[in-house]
């Protein structure tokens, strides 16, 4: 590692609200050349930090150690946007220009430790920064699992569909307007008692040519013959008229029950 990126991560840890523990471990293991595992501990502080930028700034000195200059600009762009402290913004800019300088575009890094960096951002609810890393993970010569792990992070960060509700059925309404009045009828009670009157006289006329013809049987020849010709006149008349009669009726109850089902006239 060179002595230039050792210096900036001592400055960066020494201004950070990280505890004396955990910048000393870190620094150990950057002292020791343990490059991979100080970015292990490195992506564990960030997340448990809270997202704090100097844990980006130590994890880009670490890619670049590693060789992975791509992956360490990306990280130093994002402590440059957290930081405060003037010389901090300084030192950050440097070292990107440096490494876009010594850059050559490749990424040498292995991809668990971009999906690692994507599992912390995803873990503090920055779905944006997260899926960025993961689908730069999937760009690199990842293996079959951290590809899985990559895919699983981008479809985990993608918002839930929305909830159709199914709408609620729909209930009839109860038509509690009370039913009209019947329409009155002044013409049907008068055809009923007409008809009754009628169908009456009908059946008296059948009776009394019951009553003649009867009579007949014990008169002589010449009035058997009158009585007869009038009791066959009077059934014939009376079958006429009740038939009237009943025909009255009829169209008196027809008319009565029609009417009976219409509303009332305003």
């Amino acid at each position: 590692m060179s002595t230039t990126c050792i210096t900036a991560t001592l400055v960066a840890l020494a201004v950070a609200p990280a505890s004396p523990q955990v910048r000393r471990e870190i620094q150990d293991l950057y002292d020791g050349g343990e490059y991979e595992q100080a970015l292990t501990l490195t992506i564990n502080e960030y997340r448990a930090s809270g997202g704090e930028g100097v844990f980006l700034y130590a994890g880009a000195n670490a890619a670049k150690a590693l060789g992975d200059c791509p992956q360490a600009t990306e990280l130093w762009e994002r402590a440059l946007a957290k930081a405060d402290n003037p010389s901090i913004k300084a030192s950050i800019a440097a070292e990107i220009h440096a490494c876009r300088d010594e850059g050559s575009g490749e990424s040498s890094l292995p991809a668990t430790f971009v999906v690692r960096w994507a599992d912390a951002e995803r873990a503090l609810g920055r779905c944006d920064e997260a899926t960025a890393s993961y689908r730069r993970a999937l760009r690199r010569r990842a293996t079959a699992e951290e590809a899985a792990a990559a895919r699983d992070g981008i479809e985990a960060c993608k918002p839930p569909p929305p909830v159709v509700e199914a709408p609620a059925p729909e209930v009839a309404a109860i038509d509690e307007t009370p039913p009209p009045p019947p329409r009155r009828d002044r013409l049907s009670p008068f055809l009923l008692g007409v008809g009754t009157g009628v169908t009456g006289i009908g059946g008296a006329l059948i009776g009394g040519s019951v009553i003649t013809a009867r009579e007949a049987d014990n008169a002589g020849e010449q009035r058997y013959r009158d009585q007869t010709a009038r009791a066959n006149t009077m059934l014939a008349t009376g079958i006429t008229v009740a038939s009237v009669g009943v025909g009255i009726l009829l169209t008196a109850t027809v008319r009565w029950i029609t009417l009976r089902r219409r509303p009332a006239r305003p």
